[in-house]
């Protein structure tokens, strides 16, 4: 109410929900838009800045403090954001570029506040982050230690299990398998999101993917669902079961209309759609344009403030039958006289289109399933699901790549190889990854030599995993591999052509049988989710796309957002972030 009034200092929570800031101006919260959005995830916060001693900054006396581009400025969820939290962080937003006076103020980061010797600086805390990688067992970019492309990284969650998205954007699929004893201790479940920014007057799109995610049994009983913590699965997991009534109401049309369910209606003087009584347990539907219809479904309509308002148009969609059992309504439409319902009576109920039960059924077998039609929007840093597992440990591997190339820290390709025998071939791996690498990196040319050890150099130059561990442990020319920019087919993809294993490889392999070929080929197949049989409007055009390394790219993309929002240079890469992502299409 105080920013409609244009008082935003007056307005003094600092989790005042507002969808639509840009239409503060001409208060039109409840617009049918904002309404969709409330419906469908798009919640926007507005937070107050603070200044170096943790007070309030006032909107009126410092225009970068207070409710200044409140899109961006959301408690706990600053953008961009880590993929997991390390060090108590997760964002670099709100640090000290120089860690000496870290160590004097206390200033929130990620929604935790850090202070004293252990605060952190944004170098320090990005040190952290690539340390986690670097000092792993091979989860490096952008080479594995099984010697072949990796497109992301493996990152080792110390105390908080969530996988938070990085940046605001859109589900793009999932898979979320069971558990089961065939997947050798590494899971098979991703989610997929999908990102626009405007960077430099350009837009620029591309994609973030969390894989290896765990999926917990369905809880027995009345148990809490740890997975309802996660917001873009929780329209999933309640929607009723496919073929229910309620599954049914609003079948393609999502969630374009507003449901109210009707809890008591007057003994004396029932309501009525036409000629036919209206009773408890009724649900019906209603048009979001309509500006009385909103307002019933935010619960803002009382008893006192109706007499005048125009009888909005329903339609009964589920009734109750003497059982108390939900039934498909009969239909029947109307206007609905508000002044026969006292404040309370009506109450938003949850409807679900048949496809989304649909979906939930396929997603909790375990099949990837496109979810982009279902406009799900995640903002920075809410979660997306839990760490789970690679050979028993538990890890998260985390890419971001684009269809075309982002100029960035480089404006161009390091390497760039689309002969898809590279995944299965690791001698060629090495061979050609190298090639390119000394022609389009000139500081990393002949690295190779550093990377091998004497008796490997003195033979055929073939790495080994110990090699590749070794070098991303210790060599600081690993640093510079943070710089690479790769295009490959996904590992992930069909593209790959990890189906193509012949008698060749088991040599290059180890394998001495063809049994246990077989059966490594069917293993790293049923990874592959992003195939001919995902038709996502979502996904890239094209399979072979570009890799960065993923904490450098967030490294890159704050840096962008620092600059911003400190040198006065417009706010075109802020405004984006909602524009581009949030807004209905």
């Amino acid at each position: 109410e105080a920013l409609l009034a244009g008082k935003p200092e007056e307005a003094a929570s600092p989790s005042v929900r507002v969808d639509h800031p840009e239409k503060i101006a001409n208060g039109d919260l409840e617009s049918a838009e904002h309404v969709r959005r409330s419906l469908t995830h798009g919640h926007w916060w507005i937070a107050r800045d603070a200044d170096d001693n943790g007070a309030a900054k006032s909107p009126v006396t410092q225009p970068r403090g207070g409710f200044h581009r409140a899109w961006v400025a959301r408690p706990a969820r600053p953008f961009p954001c880590f993929p997991i939290s390390l060090a108590g962080k997760r964002s670099l937003a709100f640090l000290d570029t120089d860690h000496a006076t870290a160590k004097q103020t206390s200033k929130h980061a990620g929604g935790i506040v850090g202070a004293g010797e252990h605060a952190h600086s944004e170098q320090s805390l990005l040190d952290v982050y690539y340390s986690n990688n670097e000092l792993g067992t091979g989860g490096f970019f952008p080479i594995a230690a099984s010697r072949t492309w990796h497109g992301g990284i493996h990152l080792y969650p110390k105390d908080d299990p969530l996988v938070y998205a990085a940046f605001d954007g859109r589900v793009v699929a999932a898979r979320l398998a069971p558990p089961d004893p065939k997947w050798k201790g590494t899971s098979p479940n991703f989610v997929l999101l999908k990102h626009a920014l405007e960077i430099k007057g350009t837009k620029r799109e591309f994609w973030t993917l969390a894989m290896h995610l765990r999926q917990d049994e369905a809880p027995k009983d009345d148990a809490a669902d740890p997975r309802l913590a996660l917001p873009w699965m929780r329209d999933l997991l309640l929607a009723p079961e496919d073929g229910t009534p309620a599954a049914q109401i609003g079948d393609g049309d999502g969630w374009k209309k507003l449901y109210l369910r009707v809890k008591k209606v007057s003994a004396t003087n029932p309501p009525k759609l036409g000629d036919k009584p209206i009773a408890a347990g009724d649900v019906l539907a209603f048009d979001p344009a309509n500006a009385i219809a909103i307002a019933i479904w935010l619960g803002r309509i009382s008893a006192t403030d109706v007499t005048n308002n125009p009888k909005p148009d329903c339609e009964r969609v589920l009734s109750t039958d003497e059982s108390g059992k939900l039934v498909k309504g009969d239909g029947a439409t109307g206007k609905l006289n508000k002044n026969l319902f006292q404040k309370g009576w009506l109450e938003s109920y949850d409807a679900f289109p048949a496809k989304l039960a649909k979906k939930k059924k396929d997603l909790l077998e375990g099949k990837v399933v496109d979810l982009w039609d279902e406009g799900i929007i995640l903002g920075a840093g809410e979660p997306i699901g839990f760490v789970g597992e690679v050979e028993g440990n538990a890890t998260l591997h985390f890419e971001v790549f684009s269809e075309k190339m982002i100029p960035c820290w480089t404006d161009k390709v390091t390497v760039k190889e689309d002969d898809a025998k590279l995944f299965v071939d690791r001698k060629k791996f090495t061979e050609r990854f190298f090639e390119l690498l000394d022609t389009g990196m000139t500081e990393l040319k002949g690295v190779l030599d550093h990377m091998v050890d004497g008796p490997a150099k003195t033979k055929d130059k073939m790495l080994t995993r110990n090699e590749v561990v070794q070098f991303f442990n210790e060599n600081a020319d690993a640093k510079k591999f943070r710089e690479i920019v790769t295009c490959h087919p996904s590992e992930w993809s069909e593209a790959a052509k990890l189906d193509q294993f012949d008698s060749g490889s088991k040599k290059i392999l180890g394998f001495l049988t063809d049994a246990r070929l077989k059966e490594h080929k069917d293993y790293i197949k049923s990874y592959v989710w992003w195939d001919k049989d995902l038709k996502s409007k979502g996904l890239p055009g094209s399979m072979s796309v570009h890799h960065y390394h993923p904490i450098r790219f967030i490294e890159w993309i704050d840096g962008l957002r620092e600059d911003e929002s400190t040198g006065g240079n417009g706010a075109k890469l802020h405004e984006s972030v909602f524009e581009l992502n949030h807004k209905p299409s």
